[in-house]
Protein backbone atom coordinates (compact mmCIF):
# COMPACT_ATOMS: atom_id res chain seq x y z
CA UNK A 1 0.00 0.00 0.00
CA UNK A 2 2.91 2.32 0.73
CA UNK A 3 4.11 1.90 -2.87
CA UNK A 4 0.64 2.75 -4.22
CA UNK A 5 0.33 5.83 -1.99
CA UNK A 6 3.76 7.13 -2.98
CA UNK A 7 3.75 6.24 -6.67
CA UNK A 8 0.30 6.03 -8.26
CA UNK A 9 -1.42 9.15 -9.61
CA UNK A 10 -4.07 10.74 -7.39
CA UNK A 11 -6.81 9.80 -9.89
CA UNK A 12 -5.97 6.07 -9.78
CA UNK A 13 -8.67 3.50 -9.05
CA UNK A 14 -7.43 0.19 -7.65
CA UNK A 15 -9.21 -3.15 -7.46
CA UNK A 16 -7.99 -5.25 -4.52
CA UNK A 17 -8.23 -8.86 -5.72
CA UNK A 18 -9.04 -12.14 -4.01
CA UNK A 19 -10.75 -10.91 -0.88
CA UNK A 20 -7.92 -8.64 0.27
CA UNK A 21 -9.47 -6.33 2.88
CA UNK A 22 -6.64 -4.11 4.07
CA UNK A 23 -7.34 -0.97 2.10
CA UNK A 24 -7.68 1.27 5.14
CA UNK A 25 -4.32 2.96 4.63
CA UNK A 26 -4.66 3.26 0.86
CA UNK A 27 -4.87 6.94 -0.10
CA UNK A 28 -6.18 6.25 -3.59
CA UNK A 29 -9.67 5.34 -4.75
CA UNK A 30 -10.04 1.57 -4.31
CA UNK A 31 -12.57 -1.24 -4.20
CA UNK A 32 -12.49 -4.40 -2.13
CA UNK A 33 -14.73 -7.45 -1.98
CA UNK A 34 -15.78 -9.06 1.26
CA UNK A 35 -13.86 -12.36 1.49
CA UNK A 36 -17.01 -14.33 2.29
CA UNK A 37 -19.28 -12.74 -0.30
CA UNK A 38 -19.23 -13.25 -4.06
CA UNK A 39 -16.92 -10.85 -5.86
CA UNK A 40 -18.19 -9.30 -9.10
CA UNK A 41 -14.75 -9.74 -10.64
CA UNK A 42 -14.31 -13.37 -9.59
CA UNK A 43 -17.76 -14.17 -10.98
CA UNK A 44 -16.96 -12.29 -14.19
CA UNK A 45 -13.70 -14.20 -14.68
CA UNK A 46 -15.42 -17.53 -13.95
CA UNK A 47 -18.34 -16.99 -16.34
CA UNK A 48 -16.85 -15.02 -19.24
CA UNK A 49 -16.06 -16.90 -22.45
CA UNK A 50 -12.77 -15.01 -22.71
CA UNK A 51 -10.54 -12.45 -21.03
CA UNK A 52 -11.63 -9.48 -23.17
CA UNK A 53 -14.94 -8.96 -21.35
CA UNK A 54 -13.43 -8.76 -17.82
CA UNK A 55 -10.85 -6.28 -19.11
CA UNK A 56 -13.56 -4.19 -20.76
CA UNK A 57 -15.60 -4.12 -17.55
CA UNK A 58 -12.58 -2.99 -15.53
CA UNK A 59 -11.86 -0.17 -17.98
CA UNK A 60 -15.54 0.82 -18.19
CA UNK A 61 -15.69 1.09 -14.39
CA UNK A 62 -12.59 3.28 -14.35
CA UNK A 63 -10.07 0.89 -12.80
CA UNK A 64 -6.44 1.75 -13.51
CA UNK A 65 -4.63 -0.78 -11.30
CA UNK A 66 -4.99 -4.22 -9.71
CA UNK A 67 -3.54 -5.16 -6.32
CA UNK A 68 -2.80 -8.84 -5.73
CA UNK A 69 -1.56 -10.29 -2.44
CA UNK A 70 -1.12 -14.01 -3.18
CA UNK A 71 -0.66 -15.10 0.46
CA UNK A 72 -4.03 -13.53 1.28
CA UNK A 73 -5.66 -15.15 -1.76
CA UNK A 74 -4.25 -18.52 -0.68
CA UNK A 75 -5.43 -18.01 2.90
CA UNK A 76 -8.96 -17.25 1.71
CA UNK A 77 -9.01 -19.97 -0.97
CA UNK A 78 -12.36 -21.69 -0.97
CA UNK A 79 -14.26 -18.52 -0.13
CA UNK A 80 -16.47 -16.89 -2.78
CA UNK A 81 -14.25 -13.84 -3.28
CA UNK A 82 -11.10 -15.79 -4.16
CA UNK A 83 -12.15 -19.05 -5.78
CA UNK A 84 -11.57 -19.18 -9.52
CA UNK A 85 -12.76 -22.14 -11.55
CA UNK A 86 -10.64 -23.42 -14.47
CA UNK A 87 -12.20 -20.88 -16.84
CA UNK A 88 -11.60 -18.08 -14.33
CA UNK A 89 -7.96 -19.08 -13.87
CA UNK A 90 -7.43 -19.09 -17.63
CA UNK A 91 -9.13 -15.70 -18.05
CA UNK A 92 -7.18 -14.22 -15.13
CA UNK A 93 -3.83 -15.41 -16.46
CA UNK A 94 -4.55 -14.13 -19.97
CA UNK A 95 -5.86 -10.79 -18.71
CA UNK A 96 -2.76 -10.21 -16.57
CA UNK A 97 -0.38 -11.21 -19.40
CA UNK A 98 -2.09 -9.27 -22.18
CA UNK A 99 -3.66 -6.23 -20.55
CA UNK A 100 -1.44 -5.29 -17.61
CA UNK A 101 2.07 -4.21 -16.80
CA UNK A 102 3.65 -5.24 -13.51
CA UNK A 103 4.77 -2.06 -11.76
CA UNK A 104 5.47 -3.58 -8.33
CA UNK A 105 6.49 -7.07 -7.30
CA UNK A 106 7.85 -7.96 -3.89
CA UNK A 107 7.63 -11.59 -2.91
CA UNK A 108 4.08 -12.64 -3.72
CA UNK A 109 2.59 -9.13 -3.68
CA UNK A 110 1.93 -7.36 -6.98
CA UNK A 111 0.56 -4.12 -8.38
CA UNK A 112 -0.50 -4.25 -12.02
CA UNK A 113 -1.24 -1.25 -14.20
CA UNK A 114 -4.07 -1.77 -16.67
CA UNK A 115 -3.12 -0.86 -20.26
Amino acid sequence: VKFMNNTLPQNSKILFLGGEQRGYYCKRNYSIAHPFAPSFFTELLNTSPGHYKPYGVLKQQGYTHLFLNLPEVNRLQGGPASTLNENGKKNSTRLIKEFTKTIYAKGDIFVFELK
